[in-house]
């Protein structure tokens, strides 16, 4: 299957792609050989290959969802340069205008 320029300039503008003339026809051969690649493709056997949903052969491993607290909020408080509120429990921030 041989692209036309026409079709080029599709794929192109689908693409957002601006590119000139001179680009747009330089790819014309490279199109070109990826679809008579997809054309070989399409005369391999799969009869009797099942599809595959991984390329791995095995299922990941399941672990239990826990929740776990990580981050408490002096913990994370500590990294504040500055405290704000009364009981300084708040990050204090210059004011942007």
């Amino acid at each position: 299957m041989a692209f036309t320029n026409d079709e080029i300039k599709k794929v192109a503008h689908l693409a957002r792609l601006d590119m000139s003339d001179e680009e747009l026809a330089s790819l014309k051969p490279d199109l070109d050989a990826i679809m008579d690649w997809i054309e070989q493709l399409k005369e391999v056997s799969t009869e009797g290959v099942e599809p595959m949903l991984n390329a791995c052969d095995y299922d990941l491993p399941i672990r239990k969802d826990e929740v776990k607290m990580n981050n408490t909020r002096e913990d994370v408080m500590t990294n504040a340069p500055e405290r704000g509120g009364e009981k300084k429990e708040y990050f204090s921030v210059p004011k942007m205008v």
